[in-house]
């Protein structure tokens, strides 16, 4: 499968934003604003989120080869 450069896959610059701002701001708001720390997990799965979204496999593939 070819690599497309960045920029070429459809969607991409409304992503990008997506995956490596809003999703884990998010995360961290909802925990900040309930007055709760991060659960151990967070940066584990901030990470894998954004793998999702910036990768070019159907989620399915990347789940099976969590």
């Amino acid at each position: 499968m070819r690599q497309r450069p960045v920029g070429e896959r459809p969607g991409e610059q409304r992503r990008t934003p997506v995956a490596l701002v809003d999703l884990p701001l998010a995360w961290v708001r909802r925990h900040v604003r309930g007055g709760e720390g991060l659960p151990a997990h967070a940066e584990q799965l901030a990470a894998d989120s954004t793998a999702l979204l910036l990768s070019d496999l159907p989620v399915s593939a990347v789940r099976a080869r969590a």
